[in-house]
């Protein structure tokens, strides 16, 4: 949302669009803290967040080796899986563990698959890439 505003206003820049990743990556990981103390997941929900958190870091680091910067881009598949684990409880209390995991654990790997794929592809950085499709 923030950089919705950001975009409309005029105010946008590379150190607001660094701070917001950050920010995103501090939000995911309090999220994780306080979760992994209060809810009891599957095994295999812990497969698909360790798997997609290797690959994400994998990502980041060829970014960082490409770019010499932290690279995290602001796609469209990264904006909807960060909305749907903000809304996880919400989901999770509607269809239930299995389901909720299910569909956050899909959208998370193909969030990441695609951010791995830019990274590897792209010559330059481009942050606000939106897609594979969409450069």
């Amino acid at each position: 949302m923030d950089g919705f505003v950001a975009r409309r206003m005029h105010q946008q820049s590379n150190v607001g669009a660094k701070i917001d990743s950050v920010a995103d990556l501090s939000f995911a990981l309090v999220l994780c803290a306080v979760t992994i103390k209060n809810v009891i997941f599957p095994v295999w929900i812990w497969i698909c967040i360790v798997v997609i958190t290797l690959i994400r870091i994998v990502a980041y680091g060829i970014g960082y080796y490409k770019y010499h910067t932290f690279s995290s881009l602001h796609t469209y598949m990264n904006k909807v899986a960060g909305v749907l684990l903000f809304a996880i409880p919400v989901l999770y209390m509607i269809v239930g563990m299995e389901s909720a995991g299910s569909i956050l654990c899909i959208l998370a790997f193909t969030s990441v698959f695609q951010e791995l794929v830019i990274m590897i592809k792209s010559k330059e950085l481009n942050r606000d890439r939106k897609s594979i499709f969409i450069s």
